[in-house]
């Protein structure tokens, strides 16, 4: 427990850490640093990101908690699943707002589309996601296995990841320079990676890693999604600026929250041996 814990509240400070950068030391207008080298921010996260491998417990063939009851991963599964339905709300908000501007759907003249067709996907993803997660609650609440038919809802969320990774990447202002937009991209792929290792965690047997790999994806998605965005979205407050605009934002918030609920659940996929007076014969 102390390792996870210890990488925790490390991510934590992290954040703290980006958050005073970002009000300090960067300027609003552009995203530009003003004061040191970009590189020592990456370093200083690469090298906690290292730091998580040796954090995380090694496994040893675990078989999961599909079969528990667990009233604490029901109801972190069921924040995520209200998380994603709301990031459906407001990619759709996005979408009507930009069919709005443009008069339509298509282009009356040449025929092109006028929406994001990103925000489109997203917006589907967001939905399957949702329901998605909560199936997962329902049967954390029950102690029942997850059905193979949620796979693909699965999936299609974790697809919906690899998407806004894409689209930040195509999109976005991104620039070695330029750490905000980096970041974004790279918590959409921490994202990712947590979707992949729920769905391998869920669905298929068990493997000796598994409990190692789960906590690293979790401690990362922590880092990235919940401490790195939240940090960006209390620098885009506190400057005054709209927050949330980003329709992947939100669901990512709270997919770090549930990367911490995955991270420290996995210690109970390994528990310590028991000294040999306490066994039973």
């Amino acid at each position: 427990m102390s390792g996870v814990v210890c990488g925790l509240l490390l991510s934590l400070a992290a954040g703290g850490g980006l958050l005073a950068d970002s009000l300090i030391f960067t300027d609003p207008s552009t995203g530009f640093s003003t004061d040191g080298s970009v590189w020592i921010r990456y370093g200083a996260l690469a090298l906690l990101t290292l730091i998580f491998l040796f954090l995380a417990r090694p496994g040893t063939a675990a078989q999961g908690r599909q079969n528990e009851r667990s009233p604490f991963l029901a109801g972190v599964f069921g924040m995520q699943a209200m998380a994603f339905f709301a990031g459906f709300a407001l990619a759709l908000a996005q979408i009507a707002a930009q069919t709005s501007a443009a008069g339509g759907l298509f282009d009356r003249y040449t025929g092109e589309r006028t929406f994001d067709l990103a925000a489109v996907l997203l917006a589907v993803g967001w939905l399957a996601g949702g329901f998605w997660c909560g199936w997962i609650a329902v049967g954390f609440v029950r102690g029942t296995k997850q059905p193979a038919g949620t796979l693909l809802l699965g999936i299609i969320t974790t697809i919906a990841c690899f998407v806004l990774c894409a689209r930040r990447f195509v999109f976005s202002p991104t620039s070695i320079q330029r750490v905000t937009p980096t970041l974004d991209l790279i918590s959409a792929l921490a994202a990712m990676l947590l979707c992949c290792g729920l769905l391998r965690q869920l669905y298929l047997p068990a493997e000796e890693h598994q409990p190692k790999r789960l906590c690293f994806f979790g401690l990362t998605a922590f880092l990235f999604d919940f401490c790195v965005v939240g940090a960006k979205q209390v620098a885009r407050l506190s400057l005054g600026q709209s927050v949330l605009e980003e329709i992947g934002d939100l669901p990512l918030l709270f997919l770090g929250l549930l990367g911490a609920a995955v991270a420290i659940e996995t210690l109970r996929m390994n528990p310590r041996q028991r000294p040999a007076h306490f066994s039973k014969e």
